[in-house]
């Protein structure tokens, strides 16, 4: 059974404050640190998603090289129904009605509270947990 700490989260963002934000939600959901990587751009975060199997990415939608959206696809692309759970991680709330978010599993708007970040992740494992388990 996994346990909360064996969970792999990849934070796609290139502001360095959002990504220490996230990391520090992330591991006071007792998520371990080992278990967060770290992608500054679009393009290294499609590198790290097509080379390692995470749950959860946490995705900005604005970053160089590639846009989230972009990048998002090419993830879910590589992996064919088996994606990670891809969550928008966007400072653009008027963003998240344009129609190519539809690609994104859930849209988290900074700034965020540490508690609706935590439910937004929690809700996001919980449903890849069973879909394991649906699968398994």
């Amino acid at each position: 059974m996994e346990t909360m700490k064996d969970y792999k989260v990849l934070v796609a963002d290139d502001d360095k404050l959002s990504v220490d934000l996230a990391k520090l939600y992330l591991t006071n959901m007792w998520i371990s640190n080992e278990n967060i990587d770290v992608a500054n751009n679009g393009n290294e975060a499609v590198t790290k998603a097509t080379k390692n199997l995470f749950d959860v990415v946490i995705m900005d939608i604005r970053m160089s090289w590639k846009t989230g959206i972009e990048a998002t696809q090419e993830i879910k692309d590589h992996h064919n129904g088996n994606s990670p759970t891809v969550i928008a991680y966007t400072a653009s709330a008027s963003d998240i009605n344009k129609p190519e978010f539809k690609i994104m599993d859930g849209i988290m708007v900074k700034p965020i509270s540490k508690v609706d970040f935590q439910k937004m992740i929690l809700n996001a494992l919980i449903a890849k947990t069973l879909d394991k388990k649906n699968l398994g």
